[in-house]
This record gives structure tokens, sequence and C-alpha cells, in this order.
């Protein structure tokens, strides 16, 4: 049997949970809201792929989608002010390492539903592939503070 410690006193060990339990769910907070830049930056270079015409594109916010550690969920903005359309747009890319132009683009879902595989096909060959469509696509798109 262990003797109580007297009122007011506490032991080292019981001292210490809290700020251990609190550093565990800092990192677990830390931790759910990572995005990886790679992933981010690709899937923000689709977003003028599948916007026609050339209407502004700002990115809002970023976010890993849970569960799936290669899928990132971008929301996002077209067009200016009262004209401008709200979307939001799932990446989904394939495990392991990254090809020459990056990581490996095999999914996307928009408010429309699932590139089909053939449009997704041709955004990655006529659109993600091509250094100049790319470059041009990008000079469209601005992104919220910190996405920068």
């Amino acid at each position: 049997m262990t003797a109580k410690p007297a009122s007011g006193e506490t032991t080292s060990r019981a001292r210490g949970r809290p700020r251990v339990a609190g550093l565990v769910v800092l990192l677990a907070l830390l931790g759910c809201d990572r995005v990886d830049p790679d992933l981010r930056e690709a899937c923000i270079a689709v977003l003028p792929g599948l916007e026609e015409g050339e209407a502004p594109i700002f990115v809002r916010a970023a976010s890993p989608v849970s569960g799936h550690g290669n899928a990132i969920r971008l929301l996002w903005r077209s067009g200016m002010e009262r004209d401008a359309r709200r979307h939001e747009t799932v990446c989904v890319f394939a495990d392991g390492a990254a090809g020459a132009g990056g990581p490996t683009l095999i999914g996307v879902h928009t408010e429309q539903g699932t590139l089909p595989l053939a449009r997704l096909f041709v955004l990655r060959r006529f659109w993600l592939d091509d250094p100049n469509l790319r470059a041009a696509g990008l000079a469209r798109v601005t992104r919220a503070e910190d996405l920068r």
C-alpha cells in the first residue's frame, strides 16, 4: 500500500501527466493540419486546367483528406467579386516517389464528380506535363497568405 501525499502536495508523476497529455494533444493537432507542400502545389497546378477561360483563381485553403495520406482538398474560387464561384477540389496522388514532373496525379474530384480517366489523361499529358501551359495557368492563381 502506498502512502497518499498530504493535502496540497502532489507527486512528481502526477505533475508531469498534464504536460505529457498536453504535448500529445498538441502534436496530434499539428499533425492533422499538415499538408505536404509538394502535393499542395501539384494540386494547385491542376486548377487552371479545370477552369475554362482566363478567370482569376484564388486558393483559400488546403487540407489533407482524412484517411488518405496522398490526397489534398483545396477550397478555391474563380472569377471576380459578384461573378466569383466557389469550388472544392480533391487531388489524389500515387504512393511512392514522385515522377520527373512531381507527384503523380491519379485522381481528381470536383463538384461535378470524379474526373473520367480520359479527361485525367488529357489534363496530365497536355496541361501538367507542358511547362509553358502550366506556367501560364499558374500566373492566374493567387493564394491565401498562409499558403505562400
